[in-house]
């Protein structure tokens, strides 16, 4: 089935039985990195690991972890993908779908140097020559508020860097575009900055401080690192901050798409979750969602989901269609959140969806990191 028409299905799950159903009906289209890495290397005609290890740079006892195990470096899925010949279209698609990585992006320095090297045909092994010539380019720690935007747009740059076959032409390319670098992923900084701006955070601390203090420090390492000197969050954190945030699915597809990343995939088992979950907090709960939040939304198509809320203009306020019915049905799944007296009780979205990944996913090893994450 086609990841979007499978997407459509999840999305349209009333409950988790349809859910648990539908994923039980489509076991096979969640293909796992063993699955992928093996595929790889046949297309290789099964190379001794010892040779794939050799190639990558790594120990052959590391390079077997990866049958079974995404490896924990995005340059060792670039390595991968350049030891099996695979093109730069087809390393991209390794690193986004089945790697959950960013593709590789023109304006950061590092990437430029392996898109050179993919394009040019030449061993994973120059990438530490080139990165030891750009050393400066690459290690500049100048705080990046200082520049303005970049002056090219991301497909010129890329088009030039394609154009560099030698050398001299790859310096040339490095050297004349050192402020493009600069602006790395500045949209993606600026739509983080626009979401805690819309919600009446000034900066990153309010979101922070309302996590625990381990997962609090993540997201300010996250954020700062990414603001300043362009290094993108890993998929997980992104993921984990766009929920707090208060973000929508369609939103959160927005996010990662500016992250250089695939959209929300339902044929990864947590995201398929996440996507059930959001849809299931903003669509069939709209009464987790505080009128607040429906004030402050902008997004005339998240405005078109709160279907069960009209305008009261007497009261000057949303009036929820479904409130009543909720407050007289002990056996909703909304009933929890509806104290004695009848008034609702709202969650944080993170906790929500924290408390729904345990129903449904429990503790599990491939869930628990994420959901320590929230």
């Amino acid at each position: 089935m086609k990841t979007q028409i499978f997407r459509q299905k999840v999305e349209n799950c009333d409950n988790k039985e349809d859910l648990k159903k539908l994923l039980k009906n489509n076991e096979d289209s969640f293909v796992t990195w063993g699955t992928i890495f093996r595929e790889l290397m046949q297309r290789c005609y099964n190379p001794p690991m010892y040779r794939v290890a050799q190639y990558c740079g790594v120990s052959e006892a590391t390079a077997k972890t990866w049958k079974d195990k995404i490896p924990t470096k995005r340059e060792y899925i670039i390595a991968i993908g350049m030891f099996c010949k695979l093109n730069l279209s087809e390393i991209n698609r390794l690193l986004k779908r089945y790697a959950k990585f960013s593709e590789l992006y023109p304006k950061n320095p590092e990437d430029a140097i392996y898109i050179f090297l993919i394009n040019n045909n030449r061993p994973f092994s120059e990438a530490k020559k080139y990165q030891s010539l750009f050393v400066d380019i690459i290690q500049n720690k100048e705080k990046r508020k200082l520049y303005g935007f970049s002056s090219k747009g991301t497909n010129y740059v890329r088009n030039e860097l394609l154009q560099a076959h030698t050398e001299i032409e790859f310096e040339s390319f490095m050297i004349e575009n050192i402020d493009e670098f600069k602006g790395a992923y500045i949209k993606l900084a600026e739509y983080i900055d626009a979401y805690l701006k819309s919600r009446g955070d000034v900066n990153i601390n309010k979101l922070a401080k309302e996590q625990s203090e381990k997962v609090g420090r993540i997201y300010n390492n996250a954020y700062t690192k990414l603001k300043n000197y362009a290094i993108v969050p890993k998929r997980s954190v992104l993921l984990a901050m766009a929920i707090n945030i208060g973000m929508p699915t369609e939103d959160i597809d927005q996010l990662l798409e500016l992250a250089g990343m695939e959209k929300l995939c339902p044929k990864d088992r947590l995201e398929c979750l996440v996507i059930y979950i959001l849809e299931d907090l903003y669509i069939n709960e709209p009464d987790n969602i505080p009128y607040e939040e429906l004030r402050k939304s902008q997004n005339e198509l998240l405005r078109n989901k709160y279907s069960s809320y009209i305008w009261d203009e007497f009261k000057c306020d949303f009036q929820n269609l479904e409130k009543g019915n909720l407050k007289n049905n002990s056996s909703s799944e909304m009933a929890q959140y509806i104290s004695e007296d009848g008034e609702l009780k709202y969650e944080l979205v993170g906790e929500y969806v924290k408390r729904r990944l345990e129903e449904v996913a429990g503790r599990k090893k491939e869930s628990k990191t994420f959901i320590d994450l929230l």
